[in-house]
């Protein structure tokens, strides 16, 4: 379950996702009035979150179209990576394709010295289901490309949890398995079981529960930008849950209940990044709202799910344009703003 650190409700977050090459600008946008701010990940194929999780891989290429290259007679994770990992955490955050993260964690010192307002810094990883598969669908054998997965899932996620405590012992860390090729998991042709999944999950879990500490908290959380077995997904033990508010999830009610009760936290990709937006937030509380009604009667405490939401868009925001930055993020504060709103609101007329 890792940590459940007392955040602000209505918190903004974000995957890392930036239209920026620049790793400074990636960095200085990334920073720029967030209270909860994420490392980035800069566009392109090398720079991406399956580049740096197969770093640690022998015998696999990362093409122009983002897929992987194998050769699966050369492929393995490298036997020396326990050593490594202990010796030099940094080793292992993913070499070239990881410089936005290196770099942030060098420029942290001065962000912690002159940001008293930021609360937690979020860090994005492939999940351990996208990387599997990936590896599945570049020719690795099935059981191989689980098992490398798992290996190096768990262990990217204790050297980040590392370098991060180098350098900021005590802040709430988030570290968010980005999951796409969970959506549709429930699906009965999805290609994997839920033992699988949840066999791919659990190290990464483990791994993070055991980093985390009530003095300096590490969020698990799981980003999937569609509809998911939420069920499979919770039970694994995360404590931050990124989704959208869509109505199909009043069908995991005493799933979400149940990450709530453990004192877990969900993040409502209530901004969508797949459609015009207007400027105006109006529509997308109405929607927000709605699927809290629809779970509220379904069982789910209200007090607690509007106690424990963060805010922010769907998916990443690469595909945008760097001008378009501020109003979808004016549209995710605006949403935090109004789940405050009515959060105070709710405690006033309780008299609390």
């Amino acid at each position: 379950m890792g940590g459940t650190p007392d955040l602000p409700t209505g918190l903004s977050t974000a995957p890392g996702d930036l239209p920026l090459e620049s790793v400074d600008d990636a960095v200085d946008l990334a920073l720029d009035g967030r209270e909860f701010p994420s490392v980035p990940v800069l566009p392109g194929p090398i720079s991406s979150l399956l580049a740096q999780a197969v770093t640690p891989m022998a015998g696999v290429h990362v093409l122009p179209t983002g897929t992987l290259r194998v050769d699966v007679a050369r492929f393995g994770v490298r036997s020396d990576l326990t050593d490594d990992l202990a010796r030099d955490p940094a080793a292992h955050l993913g070499g070239a394709s990881a410089t936005a993260l290196v770099r942030m964690l060098q420029r942290w010192p001065e962000v912690a010295a002159t940001r008293a307002d930021v609360r937690a810094l979020r860090v994005d990883v492939a999940g351990p289901v996208t990387v599997a598969l990936a590896l599945v669908a570049a020719g690795v054998p099935h059981a191989t490309a689980l098992d490398a997965a798992r290996l190096v899932g768990a262990q990217r996620a204790r050297s980040i949890v590392a370098a991060v405590r180098a350098v900021e012992p005590a802040l709430p860390l988030a570290l968010v398995m980005g999951e796409p090729r969970l959506v549709g998991s429930m699906h009965p042709t999805f290609p994997l079981t839920v033992r699988q999944v949840r066999s791919l999950l659990d190290p990464v879990v483990d791994a993070l529960d055991d980093a985390s500490t009530a003095e300096a908290p590490v969020l698990i959380g799981i980003h999937v930008p569609g509809r998911s077995d939420w069920q499979t997904i919770i039970s694994s033990g995360v404590s931050m849950l990124s989704m959208p508010p869509d109505p199909c999830v009043v069908g995991w009610a005493p799933s979400v209940q149940a990450l709530l009760d453990n004192g877990g936290w969900i993040a409502w990709g209530a901004v969508p990044v797949d459609r015009p937006l207007g400027t105006s937030e109006e529509l997308l509380w109405r929607q927000l709202s709605a699927t809290w009604r629809d779970l509220v009667a379904a069982g789910v405490d209200p007090a607690m799910l509007r106690e424990r939401c963060m805010v922010g868009p769907a998916d990443g925001l690469g595909r945008f344009g760097v001008e378009q930055i501020a109003g979808i993020r004016g549209l995710v504060d605006a949403l935090g703003e109004r789940v405050r709103l009515q959060v105070m609101g709710t405690r006033l007329g309780l008299g609390a």
